[in-house]
């Protein structure tokens, strides 16, 4: 199956976990190029218009593809998987930690189904979540920066069918 499918099943178990779903956070499939404030406010903001608006999302996409792995009959692609999550830095004593529980929370979900097929035959993944990065960024553009918390996992995926 399709880099997209493996992507949209990946995104679809970052939806499921508590502090994403429900619309907590903003998940995405791939980056959501934002040329203004109002289109990065729209791609990235959880509850917008609401007292509870915050600055908080997901997004799931490629990093690179390994040369394909197998036989020259059968070879099977492997790609990278890199998941950026961020949240705005607030002013409450725990704002980093709600950030790394949910990261923890999104790891624990991804190592679960790690060696294992996602749903609808969108592929399988092959390696455990990693966690390369975790600090503290600047996220926006020219006119606008916010301090967020960053998380950068990574995972190993390849599309059905299995060789």
């Amino acid at each position: 199956m399709k880099l997209t499918e493996i992507i949209h099943e990946i995104a679809e178990l970052l939806r499921a976990q508590a502090g994403i779903s429900g619309g907590a956070a903003k998940v995405t499939e791939y980056t959501q190029a934002a040329e203004t404030e109002e289109q990065m406010i729209d791609a990235y903001v959880a509850y917008k218009g609401t007292a509870q608006a915050l600055l908080h999302g997901w997004v799931v996409t490629r990093e690179e593809m390994e040369a394909p792995e197998g036989t020259a009959r059968a070879p099977r692609k492997l790609h990278h998987i890199a998941i950026h999550g961020f949240r705005a830095v607030a002013s409450s004593t725990d704002s980093e930690q709600l950030h790394q529980e949910l990261t923890e929370t999104v790891i624990d979900a991804l190592n679960a189904a790690a060696h294992g097929a996602l749903p609808n035959q969108a592929g399988y993944i092959k390696s455990f979540a990693q966690l390369p990065e975790a600090d503290l960024r600047l996220f926006g553009g020219p006119k606008l920066k916010i301090a967020v918390w960053y998380s950068k996992i990574t995972l190993t995926a390849t599309p059905w069918p299995l060789n």
